[in-house]
């Protein structure tokens, strides 16, 4: 009879130290996860400032294509009025202008083109970063669960154990 008794207890104790190592494992799994998600939140934060400046950029740029498409079209009607009045040389001087503000116009083109781009890229960080941070927040509650269930099995088997014993 005291071999069993012996027996239980041996089994309690290793069943107490199983379950201390699970909560500090759990309680560390907290704190990581924890930090991880400030780490990303903190990174977010950064990825949307980036995607606000980038898209401002992007905007300015667009802006800027107008005005030189804006700028072309009247330097073009001034060479056509040139051309009607018999003024060669002031239509070749608005061809000129012309040609100087497309290559302006084609250089910014290029510079809205890449801004563009980076604010596809910069948008789909931002969603992957808000999705990695819902993520770790699942898994900071699932962890949190198991850690309440695991304080349950602790006060039951000492209310179980405190009654037979």
């Amino acid at each position: 009879m005291t071999t069993s008794i012996w027996k239980k207890l041996v089994t309690a104790v290793r069943g107490g130290a199983s379950e201390v190592g699970e909560s500090i494992a759990d309680a560390n799994a907290i704190r990581i996860l924890d930090q991880e998600i400030r780490d990303a939140d903190n990174a977010l934060v950064k990825a949307r400032d980036g995607l606000i400046t980038i898209k401002a950029k992007h905007k300015l740029s667009a802006q800027r294509l107008e005005e030189h498409a804006t700028s072309i079209a009247n330097w073009e009607g001034r060479a056509m009025q040139a051309l009607n009045k018999g003024e060669e040389a002031l239509a070749v001087e608005c061809a000129s202008k012309i040609a100087e503000i497309e290559a302006l116009r084609d250089q910014e083109q290029e510079l809205a083109d890449q801004f563009g781009k980076q604010v596809s890229l910069l948008q789909e960080q931002v969603i992957k970063a808000e999705s990695r941070i819902k993520s770790l927040k699942q898994q900071v509650e699932m962890a949190k669960a198991r850690e309440t269930v695991q304080r349950a099995r602790v006060a039951t088997a000492t209310a179980t154990g405190g009654a037979s014993g």
